[in-house]
């Protein structure tokens, strides 16, 4: 049974607001982050760490696991950058380093789901997505019934 969701992308790509819809739509009654091991992984690489552990590391716990990978364009994702006052970043290679870091997860972990957040609209579509996921996968116990 998995016991975690785990929100993943860039900064600026909505993680955390994603997360807290998330749970006041469905009262999620398990944990929720809004960063996890593809953050970790990518943030590594971008700054040069080689003391991070490789994600064969990590397959002990990817079982419990569902990954919701926001994917987000460049543009939108600078605009947020500007709008917030947030550090800017090479918004381009953070992107293709979270693209290919979740792709190689996929490998290892078939629950993961990608979901758009360019808008409000698309967060709408990306909640309904993950609690499709969640019912056709028999973990309806997981959510609380209102």
């Amino acid at each position: 049974m998995i016991h975690t969701i785990v929100f993943e992308g860039v900064d600026r790509c909505g993680k955390t607001t994603m997360m807290l819809e998330f749970n006041k739509k469905t009262n999620y009654k398990y944990i929720c982050y809004d960063r996890g091991l593809i953050s970790y992984l990518a943030y590594a690489k971008i700054h040069e760490r080689n003391n991070f552990m490789p994600i064969k590391a990590f397959l002990p716990s990817l079982r419990h696991t569902l990954f919701v990978f926001i994917d987000v364009r460049q543009q939108t994702i600078t605009d947020r950058v500007i709008l917030t006052g947030h550090i800017r970043f090479d918004v381009s290679e953070h992107v293709q380093i979270f693209r290919r870091i979740s792709e190689v997860l996929k490998l290892y972990s078939q629950q993961m789901i990608v979901v758009q957040n360019e808008n409000i609209d698309d967060r709408a579509e990306s909640i309904k997505k993950i609690r499709s996921y969640l019912k056709s996968h028999k973990y309806e116990d997981w959510i609380k019934r209102r």
